[in-house]
């Protein structure tokens, strides 16, 4: 008999000795899917990942007007400071609606590999069922 069949060595056994108890599990789930599917789903991961961060534009845009409008004093150049300051007020206004609007997008939009693999799984039995409607063959995979 092998050394490697002999039994565990000694630096795994338990304690008090005895046997180790080994516990498999086996059970697997495939999916079942062909590389464009794949490329599909994770580019729509990507989209996803990109909306969930998108905020952060606007949010740095709002905060540099709002310090911008607090600690500056406006002067004419080129244009009236009242001008200047009009400019600002509305860069501010649009930014803030664009944080709104961006954090509205990111509690819709849900991400996360459990939400990858429901999508591939998705694909997965759509490309094992086919097109949707009576086959030749039976309409059975392979026939």
């Amino acid at each position: 008999m092998s050394a490697a069949l002999a039994g565990p060595p000694a630096n795994i056994l338990p304690p008090g000795g005895g046997q180790p108890v080994l516990h498999v599990n086996l059970e697997q789930n495939v999916i079942y899917i062909g590389e464009a599917q794949v490329r599909l789903c994770l580019n729509d991961h990507i989209n996803r990942v990109r909306v969930s961060s998108e905020w952060q534009t606007p949010l740095a845009i709002l905060l540099a007007v709002v310090l911008s409008l607090a600690t500056s004093t406006f002067h004419d150049f080129v244009f009236p400071a009242a001008t200047w300051q009009a400019i600002f007020v509305i860069v501010g206004g649009v930014s803030l609606i664009w944080l709104i609007r961006s954090l509205i997008r990111m509690a819709r939009v849900r991400t996360s590999i459990d939400d990858i693999v429901a999508h591939m799984k998705r694909e997965s039995c759509a490309a094992v069922r086919g097109p949707v409607g009576p086959q030749e063959g039976g309409g059975a995979v392979g026939a």
